[in-house]
């Protein structure tokens, strides 16, 4: 399912496809979660790589960057 309508939240789906290439230059895209440090220890356990550690964004919490197992940019945001 690809979301509820009128529903909280966002919706998407990984697709894989013959042109798609990974890349670092385009979007981030965000991905919300409990606690920065945790998905970050966890990314680098499997084969990923910390670009911008975790950092303090004041009253919206943390962020961080990751270049995944296929090398994709990918943020994270948590209030912890």
């Amino acid at each position: 399912m690809f979301g509820e309508p009128g529903k909280e939240g966002a919706s998407g789906a990984l697709v894989d496809s013959d042109g798609s290439k990974p890349g670092t230059e385009g979007t981030i895209v965000y991905f919300s979660c409990e606690n920065v440090s945790e998905q970050l220890e966890h990314a680098e356990k499997e084969g990923g790589e910390v670009l911008l550690p975790k950092t303090d964004i004041g009253e919206s919490g943390f962020f961080a960057q990751i270049i995944d197992t296929e090398g994709n940019r990918i943020g994270l945001i948590s209030q912890k």
